[in-house]
């Protein structure tokens, strides 16, 4: 049997990954609605979602590289 070959790829790296949208931890949920309103009702939770996230500040493609 021979020796496995080192991967000298891949790894976690400190900072990646997406960034948090609020200041708290979140979790998912599930519930029935009906069909006619599935619509309305998810526009209404992102609004709402939209209101409370953490204001970040956005990338200047003109700034740096």
């Amino acid at each position: 049997m021979q020796p496995k070959k080192k991967d000298n790829r891949g790894g976690a790296r400190k900072g990646a990954g997406a960034k948090p949208l609020y200041n708290e931890p979140t979790v998912n949920i599930t519930f029935r609605v009906p069909v006619s309103h599935r619509a309305t009702i998810r526009r209404m939770v992102y609004d709402y979602m939209d209101g409370v996230k953490v204001a970040r500040v956005k990338h200047d493609p003109e700034y740096g590289c």
